[in-house]
Parts: C-alpha cells; structure tokens; sequence
C-alpha cells in the first residue's frame, strides 16, 4: 500500500493533477447532451475497435479453418491498417468535443485515483512524497 500511496503523493505533484484537485473536477460536463457529430464519432470509433483485434482473431480463425495461413498473414495486418485509419476518421468527425469529454473525464479520474490512495491527503498546493510518511 505504501507504494500507491507515493506514486499517489508524485501524481499530485504533476500540474494538471494538481489543478484538478484543486478545482474539484467533475463529470458536469456529461449532463450535457452531446452533439450529434459526436455521436457519430464515437460509433465511427466503436466500428475501429470492433475491426481492429477481434478482426484480426477472425482471420487468423478462418486461415487456420480453410488451411491457408495467408489469409492471415496477410489479411490480419491490412484490416488492423485500416482499423486505424478508421479510429482517426472518428476522432476528425467526433471534432474538439471528443477532446473536451476525454479531458473531463481524465481530470475526474486522476482526481479520484489520487484522493482514494492517499488516505490523509495534503492540503497544501505542493504535496510531495515524503508528507504525511512516519514510519
């Protein structure tokens, strides 16, 4: 446990964490209704993940079934191409909000991981390691 509450104690030293500490970041920004060119983005991007791997697996599958290993010699790395060039088509259609969300919801996160690994947080703008240890 010692070991989370440090690497805790280092995270909160790094600005961004430290801002939103501070700031108490929240998912407020979830309540919003997302535009629909987000929506659209993030199916683009669900499409990239479900091309990516598991359609990999699949070719590797059916070259083993059919006995033809260039199926996915082949096939495996032009489809996870091609899932690639797919998820950056989501993140150009999905635009600047996907960022916006994405950001929200890492500030809430680092916020929370931090606050849940030090027990006795401190309340001071520059924590460090060596606060709050007496062993």
């Amino acid at each position: 446990m010692k070991l989370f509450r440090k690497a805790g104690l280092r995270m909160a030293r790094w600005g961004w964490v430290k801002k939103a500490i501070r700031d108490k970041a929240d998912l407020g920004i979830f309540k919003q209704r997302p535009s629909t060119r987000m929506f659209i983005g993030l199916g683009v991007l669900t499409l990239s993940m479900i091309l990516g791997w598991p359609a990999v697996a699949a070719l590797g599958a059916i070259g083993i079934y059919l006995e033809k290993p260039l199926i996915a010699l082949v096939g495996g790395p032009v489809i996870y191409g091609i899932s690639w060039v797919i998820y950056g088509l989501a993140f150009l259609i999905a635009g600047k909000d996907l960022l916006l969300y994405a950001r929200a919801f890492n500030r809430w996160a680092a916020r929370k991981i931090v606050l849940a690994v030090v027990d006795d947080f401190p309340d001071d703008e520059n924590p460090s390691p060596e606060q709050g240890e007496s062993s």
